[in-house]
């Protein structure tokens, strides 16, 4: 009887750690891979061509802002 008690001991306290060690790594995990779900980007209209552009300072070693041209057409 003595043995029966045990282990069910020892499959209460795996049970319980487990998910434990689970919940930690889906925390950390979560922490890890969160990512921003916006992105503002300043547009300017050009007066003489009446386009919209943006610029971006891209990294490295380059210091020139990046002039990009944005399609506001609908499909």
């Amino acid at each position: 009887m003595a043995s029966r008690c045990g282990c069910s001991f020892f499959f209460f306290f795996f049970f319980f750690f487990f998910f434990y060690i689970v919940s930690l790594i889906h925390r950390f995990h979560a922490q890890a891979v969160s990512l921003p779900n916006t992105f503002l980007l300043p547009v300017t209209k050009d007066a003489s061509s009446l386009q919209y552009l943006a610029k971006i300072r891209p990294g490295g070693d380059s210091q020139r802002p990046l002039t990009l041209v944005l399609d506001l057409s609908r499909p």
